[in-house]
């Protein structure tokens, strides 16, 4: 007679902890591909751009920053937004949307008309990273990600 040859078999305690992992995996999988994919919803910002232009919200001189806590708290993290000027009168206005825990941050960059080539700078300092740069008031070297259309981009800055 043949033997019989016994093949060891999971028990269901290690069955349940790799089902636990492999959805918690699926789960931080989706959450990346939500925050990249998700449609942007910019009409939260219309109330804003517009007090700006009525000069109902006015930005610090020297850093352009704008204090959201009274008038408009919730609508960015932390209550602040960016505003420059352009050198032909337009403006720039940065709507951070997340933090990281140093100094990274994803935005939505508004211009008040489409931006140019004389806006938006190339930061040459990391060999093959010629990435479009922009500056809003002290939010130095963002880079400019993609345009959602002529008017708004998506914008980042990491260390």
């Amino acid at each position: 007679m043949g033997e019989v040859e016994f093949k060891p078999r999971a028990s269901r305690s290690q069955l349940a902890k790799l089902a636990v992992v492999i959805l918690l995996l699926l789960g931080l999988a989706g959450a990346v591909l939500w925050k990249y994919l998700k449609p942007v919803s910019l009409e939260k910002y219309s109330p804003l751009i517009t007090a700006y232009t009525q000069g109902k919200l006015v930005p610090d001189a020297k850093s352009g920053r704008i204090d959201l806590s009274r008038q408009f708290a919730g609508v960015v993290p932390l209550d602040l937004i960016y505003v420059d000027k352009l050198n032909d009168g337009a403006f720039i206005m940065l709507f951070p949307t997340w933090y990281g825990k140093t100094v990274e941050m994803d935005g939505l960059l508004y211009s008040s008309r489409p931006l140019t080539t004389d806006d938006i700078y190339t930061d040459n300092s990391v060999a093959g990273a010629k990435q479009p740069r922009i500056d809003v008031g002290s939010s130095k070297n963002l880079r400019v990600l993609e345009a959602i259309n002529p008017h708004w981009h998506k914008v980042a800055h990491t260390f």
